[in-house]
């Protein structure tokens, strides 16, 4: 546990930092856009807490180094990768100027740095169908374009749920949860300690971000938890096959992935804008504009305890089954079907009881 406290330390440390030296770099890392589609703040706050995030991780991995540690040969690995997809992250906070598809380039960069540079990102061969696994190694060029597809895709996902008070931060937190659970059960202990130390990172941020929000994750934060996110939960996919259904760790973090996808097929095919064209119909934002509506100051704080939905109640069943492929698919199976009921329901103000905010 000194991992995920020394982390900790960091984090907190780089967060007040950050807010002590606030008026020397205001102008670069505050969000001042506040009529922004996607932004609920009245007032200009820091964009760049994923900074703390990252440098918690940075000099947590350089101790344990320093002390002979032998998962740190992973994690300095995984550090190279990250790189990459923090400087996409941090360039967009400070400039507000790196456009999507720069940004997906970079962290497609990062992805095929981390399989072929630093060897932290095995390529996806093994989905616990035996049929398929049989075949899917003869087309490596394939399932390597997948496995990146795959790292952007999550990478971009923390991003996309990102914008309410804890809410991409706690999602992560719960991810690395189950993530460390199931490593901790096959004895991997590169996953094991590297996601104690991103989740001891992310809970030094937290304290600055929930309830109230004195520091924003920005993209470089979320684009640091979900590359990290990414990387152990395929990492652990493949090396434990034998002993994890692959599809445990998509089920896991299927909050997150199925808001894209369901993303993009709402502004594709319903609306027929871009896939990147910036809305206000996510689900965390129909939550927050017809659920939430009675919170008062507490408003924005309120969203993610009701997102705790579509993530608590997943990563549990998955931890209960993750050696169960066919348990699993149904987990997958009903998982969408609640989500897509879920917003409809919203969508036509049949709002599900569990999501009403009493009247206090």
């Amino acid at each position: 546990m000194f991992t995920l406290f020394f982390a900790f330390m960091i984090s907190t440390i780089m967060g007040k930092v950050i807010l002590i030296t606030n008026e020397i770099h205001s102008k670069l890392s505050h969000d001042h856009d506040m009529d922004s589609i996607q932004k609920h703040h009245d007032v200009p706050v820091p964009r760049i807490g994923g900074l703390a995030i990252f440098t918690a991780v940075i000099v947590t991995a350089l101790l344990c180094a320093n002390m002979g540690v032998q998962w740190t040969k992973f994690i300095s690995g995984l550090a190279v990768a990250l790189f990459f997809i923090f400087i996409a992250g941090i360039a967009e906070d400070l400039t507000k100027n790196v456009g999507p598809i720069k940004r997906l380039l970079l962290m497609s960069f990062g992805g095929v740095i981390a399989i072929y540079a630093v060897n932290v990102l095995p390529i996806i061969t093994h989905i616990g169908v035996k049929i398929i696994d049989h075949d899917l190694p003869l087309y490596s060029f394939f399932c390597m374009i997948v496995t990146v597809f795959l790292v952007s895709g999550v990478t971009n996902s923390f991003n996309i749920i990102d914008g309410y008070n804890g809410l991409s931060a706690t999602t992560g937190i719960c991810i690395l949860i189950a993530i460390v659970i199931l490593a901790n059960k096959v004895g991997c202990d590169e996953v094991y300690y590297t996601g104690l130390c991103l989740l001891g990172s992310i809970l030094g941020f937290l304290i600055y971000n929930y309830p109230k929000a004195t520091c924003f994750l920005g993209d470089c934060g979320a684009y640091t938890i979900g590359f990290i996110v990414a990387i152990l939960a395929i990492y652990l996919s493949q090396k434990a096959h034998t002993r994890i259904v692959p599809l445990t760790f998509l089920l896991i973090a299927s909050y997150p992935v199925t808001e894209v996808l369901f993303s993009i097929y709402r502004r594709k095919f319903i609306k027929k804008v871009s896939a990147i064209h910036p809305d206000k119909l996510h689900m965390h934002q129909l939550v927050y504009y017809r659920c939430s509506v009675q919170g008062g100051k507490f408003r924005n704080s309120l969203v993610m305890p009701r997102m705790l939905w579509f993530i608590l109640p997943q990563t549990i069943y998955a931890l209960c089954f993750y050696n169960d492929l066919l348990l699993i698919s149904i987990g997958l199976l009903i998982n969408i079907v609640f989500y897509v009921y879920v917003y409809h329901r919203i969508t036509r103000f049949k709002t599900p009881f569990f999501l009403v905010n009493f009247k206090r």
